[in-house]
């Protein structure tokens, strides 16, 4: 259709669409339910959810957890809402026993548990989980051990450049810089027999500033549970081999292939440093820095003629547990009623998650509440409002994903947006990450509400480079293997307990957020957010932005190559050609919304309801059916959890992960493939192309026909007649203001909430 339209009016109203796409305000009518909103968010209410959340410890599977199941969807309810509990059950382990000492030269036996901490009640509970690592195997060994960095792959070439062998020792790595599930991964390719797994106060503890209860940070015996899962793979319960591995993958064992066939163990840097005081051989200096932590001493590798040999011992149960999740529900009301906005946040903590999850937790239950005050006030979105509580979330999304993939295809289809939150608040910065489409609508957001510690709004205060999507959150399964578009948001800060049995509420109210201000802010983000994406006439994303990142995104790419020296040998050519097709078609769709816009309540319903599809459906165009080389679940084209970073993305991943594996031949298909899907969604984008499937809408194939006849001819009118107006009225007044929010956001993402 937009062939039709003159070039030089073309231009123009592509303009005027960039101009107004960077601020989509709320329709005039939802102005004043929005100030309505804002207003029933409160500290004290954030404060008391917390309360009742954190009380005990919850890990998922046990009985505290379906209590709190059963407490949110009570109170969904209380508020008016619809809710109740989806029960899936998943296959987890649960700690039997652990040890770990040394054996030679000086023997010592780790403590292995968390100190109590007088004052904090807290930490005298029963239940809080003992020294723990999800999803690893038993296991008794004994051997050599070896210091091996952050058990990095580079880290296990350097220290084969350097003679150090790690076939057949226990390994010991400190936190950080990838996901714990791929440092056990990259621990048995390299012969580790076991991995022990420790938090450096260089990280997180006494180097950074006083520890807990003095201040935010880790203290001596303080210990980081978390799954070892390889969600760089797959999320999820791990027996479903061939929904992660493909077909043929079998019903065999799933350990080595999803899930570490080594024993994992997680220790405090109280303990650590009996172990590492005593390794010899080459000190780290020789690896030129980024080796040496925080302990007050010298960092050695170990030494085979100067032996420290450990014996770990782990001894776990497998048992396949309920993992219950909430869905509370606010019907949407007229023709948009079956597309679906999706609130979510995982319930489960490793100890008690005064930050992660339950900060989150308690932002939603908010909302849900405050929209439950809305809709008894006669409020109705256009769209459905879905909140998703899930269960199992530490030990790989067993929850969320197991939601996500009980969903038929139209009940998918039906899914606009996952906004997610996970530890939303730790500190006073706030920090997003999202598809693009939606950083125009979130950015709006920002801009209206004030941040609490500053006389100006959170869009002020912070970077707005918004980070790229990878894994380590409940939006995994729904952005990355059905393609819906997600958010995931929050404020940090100095946080130093994570997955201890000090990630606490006490914490929470000495340094995470004392007067619980920050949580009101962030559930006013969190619920205007989800207004405006439920409310708007037309669906709030902006193409055009997409279009911005997608050049940088190629960038990095080129530049990996480069840094893997095969940049010469792979043509980017065809990627870059389609990247110019998808601008301009995002161009175009952009400027024939922003038309439809200008009418108001007089746009025609049948191509409201076509645009409105379509833009529902677009980030679908992304998904490759077969998935990723080697990893088939992760089937977006434009980003995944990267294969050596688990939760941080890496973007056009099968041309990254072709690259990282050196085949370069493979590497070039993935660039071509991905040139086709880049250019089928370009072509999606064509308002005058409707999409083939009403997906469940319950429209009849004669009816559905007329409506797109009729749409598409009042579509071109609408177009030709309002694009002069378009111009006159919203590019003139403007000419010169930056037309989108500029920003870089090749940052990686480094998790708000991670598993």
């Amino acid at each position: 259709m937009h062939t039709l339209i003159p070039t030089t009016l073309l231009v123009l109203v592509v303009v005027a669409a960039a101009a107004t796409a960077a601020d989509p305000p709320p329709p005039p009518w939802a102005t004043a339910w929005e100030v309505a909103f804002r207003a029933e968010p409160t500290p004290d209410g954030c404060r008391e959810a917390l309360r009742t959340y954190t009380a005990r410890p919850h890990s998922a599977g046990t009985t505290r957890e379906q209590e709190l199941a059963e407490f949110t969807r009570d109170e969904m309810r209380a508020a008016g809402l619809e809710a109740e509990i989806f029960t899936s059950d998943a296959v987890i382990t649960v700690p039997v026993s652990q040890s770990l000492r040394v054996v030679s030269p000086q023997p010592y036996e780790a403590k292995l548990v968390e100190p109590a901490i007088p004052g904090i009640a807290s930490t005298n509970e029963t239940g809080i989980l003992p020294a723990f690592n999800g999803y690893s195997p038993a296991g008794n060994v004994e051997g050599e051990l070896v210091y091996v960095n952050f058990a990095l792959a580079e880290d296990f070439v350097a220290l084969a450049e350097q003679g150090v062998s790690t076939d057949g020792k226990i390994c010991i790595a400190r936190y950080g810089e990838l996901f714990r599930g791929t440092k056990a991964q990259l621990a048995s390719d390299n012969g580790c027999k076991a991995l022990v797994l420790y938090s450096d106060p260089q990280q997180d503890g006494y180097v950074r500033g006083p520890v807990f209860p003095d201040g935010p940070w880790r203290p001596e015996y303080s210990l980081q549970r978390g799954s070892v899962q390889y969600l760089n793979i797959c999320p999820g319960d791990p027996r479903r081999l061939e929904t992660c591995l493909g077909p043929g993958a079998g019903d065999g064992p799933f350990q080595g292939k999803l899930t570490p066939d080594i024993p994992v163990l997680p220790i405090s840097y109280g303990d650590a440093r009996h172990f590492l005081s005593q390794l010899a051989g080459l000190s780290v200096d020789v690896f030129g820095g980024g080796w040496q932590g925080g302990l007050n001493f010298t960092y050695h590798v170990g030494s085979p003629s100067a032996p420290v040999t450990v014996a770990l011992a782990v001894d776990v149960a497998w048992d396949v547990r309920p993992m219950p999740s909430v869905i509370g529900e606010l019907r949407g009301s007229g023709p948009e009623a079956d597309s679906v906005i999706l609130l979510s946040n995982h319930r489960d903590a490793w100890v008690f998650g005064g930050v992660d999850p339950n900060s989150g937790s308690a932002v939603m239950l908010e909302v849900a509440r405050a929209f439950g005050k809305l809709a008894a006030d006669g409020w109705r979105p256009l769209r459905t409002i879905r909140f998703g509580s899930w269960g199992g979330e530490e030990y790989g999304l067993l929850g969320s994903v197991a939601y996500a993939e009980s969903l038929t295809p139209a009940e998918r289809a039906n899914m606009v947006a996952v906004l997610n939150l996970d530890t939303a608040v730790s500190g006073p910065q706030f920090g997003a990450s999202a598809t693009p489409s939606l950083e125009s609508v979130v950015s709006s957001v920002l801009r209206v509400v004030d941040h609490p510690g500053e006389a100006k709004p959170v869009a002020d205060t912070w970077s707005n480079q918004y980070g790229v999507l990878g894994s380590g959150s409940d939006y995994t399964a729904f952005l990355q293997h059905f393609g819906v578009p997600a958010s995931d948001l929050g404020f940090s800060g100095k946080y130093g307990v994570y997955h201890s049995a000090y990630d606490c509420f006490e914490w929470m109210e000495m340094f995470g957020d004392p007067d619980f201000e920050l949580h009101k802010t962030m559930a006013e983000i969190f619920g205007l957010l989800a207004m405006r994406m439920a409310s708007q006439q037309i669906i709030p994303f902006n193409l055009t932005t997409y279009a911005d990142r997608l050049p940088s995104y190629v960038d990095s790419v080129v530049d990996y190559a480069r840094v893997r020296g095969v940049d010469e040998r792979l043509d980017f050519t065809s990627l870059r050609t389609a990247l110019d097709t998808f601008a301009t078609g995002s161009a175009t769709l952009m400027a024939e919304l922003d038309a439809l816009a200008t009418l108001g309540d007089a746009a025609p319903p049948p191509r409201l309801a076509a645009l409105n599809n379509k833009l529902r459906l677009l980030e679908r165009e992304f998904v490759i059916p077969e998935g990723i080389p080697g990893r088939p679940y992760y089937r977006h084209a434009i980003q995944a959890p990267g294969l050596v970073l688990g939760y941080g993305a890496d973007v056009f991943a099968g041309v990254h992960d072709s690259i990282y594996r050196g085949q370069v031949d493979v590497a070039q298909a993935q660039i071509e493939l991905a040139a086709r899907k880049v250019t089928a969604t370009a072509t999606f984008m064509d308002p005058s192309l409707t999409p083939p499937s009403d997906h469940g809408r319950g429209v009849s194939s004669e009816n559905k026909t007329a409506a797109i006849v009729l749409g598409s001819l009042l579509g071109v009118g609408i177009f030709v007649a309002t694009g002069f107006f378009v111009y006159k009225r919203l590019y003139l007044p403007r000419f010169g203001r930056q037309p989108y929010v500029d920003l870089d956001d090749m940052g990686m993402d480094p998790g708000l909430g991670a598993a």
